[in-house]
């Protein structure tokens, strides 16, 4: 044996080097690390985050009241570990008042929401990201709720803030812009709300692409609003040049990105939406992509 050359471990057993990191990963992903304890920590975060986009799966699906029973226990999980003020537990309970929208509990879902987009002004900043999303799903259910006039005063200022902070070619700030469009066409401010509607229809297209979904999504909206105003000629030719592209990008069988006109009710459910907002979404989130209905509101971003 050379001198210089330290000892080979026993057969079976591993070197130190070997042994650490595999304890290393027990640790950060929450289990054991030990023989027959291994497994995740009903505690730990990946656990929650899991736990999370099983309800939001349940109400994308329908099942609304598994939806709502898993996100309580999330809403109070977060708060329990992370505390009330962090970001992650003021977006479980944002997701809660999403389904409790579904549900047609609406004075909860917005007792929420003005909780949420209050912590949120207080502990980020009236100008952190966050914060913008957060008053911009609070001014969508205002104006699902019938509060048409707290929505267009919500909304214009997000508009506002959105454009400052981010650009007026942001995603976040068109998203906001095609928002407030439908608010004005609540208030029955017909003719600003198409100059908007235009103006997003236009922005998505040069910043996102022709081919984009959500630009499609746009021309959808403002086809349903020309369809609306009595504009009927402009909204076949624009109906019939989004269904064909539509056909062309997304397939056949896709349902089709033209919304609901600006006047029609809210829908029943509030599906989630994606990391990356629409233009025409009402809410922008986290972990799955933007509803492409701009009276749906969407998941939150934590």
């Amino acid at each position: 044996m050379d001198p210089r050359r330290p000892p080979r471990p026993p057969p079976g057993r591993a070197q130190p080097s070997q042994r650490r990191p595999v304890r290393r990963r027990g640790h950060l992903l929450g289990t054991s690390g030990r023989p027959g304890r291994a497994g995740p920590r009903p505690d730990h975060p990946h656990t929650l985050n899991t736990r999370n986009n099983l309800a939001t799966s349940y109400r994308q699906a329908g099942r609304t009241t598994e939806a709502i029973a898993l996100l309580e226990q999330v809403a109070a999980d977060r708060e329990r570990i992370l505390g009330p003020d962090h970001p992650h537990t003021l977006g479980a309970r944002g997701n809660l008042a999403s389904s409790y929208w579904q549900a047609g509990r609406t004075s909860e879902a917005l007792a929420i929401e003005e909780q949420v987009a209050a912590s949120s002004e207080r502990i980020l900043g009236p100008d952190h990201p966050h914060t913008l999303n957060t008053r911009n799903n609070l001014a969508t259910s205002y104006r699902q709720a019938g509060r048409t006039t707290e929505a267009i005063a919500l909304l214009e200022q997000v508009a506002a803030d959105s454009e400052r902070i981010l650009g007026p070619d942001h995603p976040h700030t068109l998203g906001a812009r095609g928002n407030l469009a439908a608010s004005y066409w609540q208030a029955g401010r017909t003719s600003e709300a198409l100059a908007i509607e235009e103006q997003v229809a236009v922005g998505s297209e040069r910043i996102l692409g022709p081919d984009h979904p959500d630009t499609l999504t746009a021309r959808g909206n403002l086809a349903g609003s020309y369809r609306q105003a009595g504009r009927t000629t402009e909204a076949i030719a624009i109906e019939e040049q989004v269904a064909a592209d539509s056909e062309r990008i997304l397939g056949p069988d896709h349902p089709t990105p033209s919304a609901p006109a600006p006047t029609s009710p809210p829908p029943t459910s509030r599906p989630d939406a994606p990391a990356k907002p629409s233009p025409c979404s009402n809410r922008p989130l986290p972990t799955v992509s933007g509803s492409s209905d701009p009276t749906t509101p969407t998941l939150w971003w934590w």
